[in-house]
């Protein structure tokens, strides 16, 4: 049965062809170097000491909600990416025992 797809049904068949790099491959690329960039930059204001006694100052001006927004959501991800691996590693722990207890 003929497809009306423009590239090959399976890895195989397009490494036969050989390796077309598209402009959709090119955007893919940029957007990943443009989100490791942002973790960098956004990562490395993550360094600094908290002193409770002397906090940091925060300005409610409006150039600098996005970079408050964009430091958020790091954090949510990294604690997600920490749950995540967590949550994987007592499934499979939980996993294991239950093999060991038969």
């Amino acid at each position: 049965m003929p497809t009306t797809r423009g590239y090959p049904e399976t890895a195989g068949q397009q490494l036969e062809q050989g390796w077309r790099f598209g402009w959709v491959d090119a955007v893919i690329i940029m957007a990943v170097c443009v989100l490791l960039w942002l973790l960098a930059v956004l990562g490395g204001d993550m360094r600094v000491r908290f002193d409770e006694l002397n906090p940091p100052a925060i300005s409610l001006d409006l150039e600098y909600i996005p970079y408050y927004t964009a430091r958020t959501v790091l954090r949510m991800m990294l604690a997600f990416a920490a749950a995540l691996l967590l949550r994987s590693c007592t499934a499979t722990s939980r996993r294991k025992a239950r093999e060991l207890a038969r």
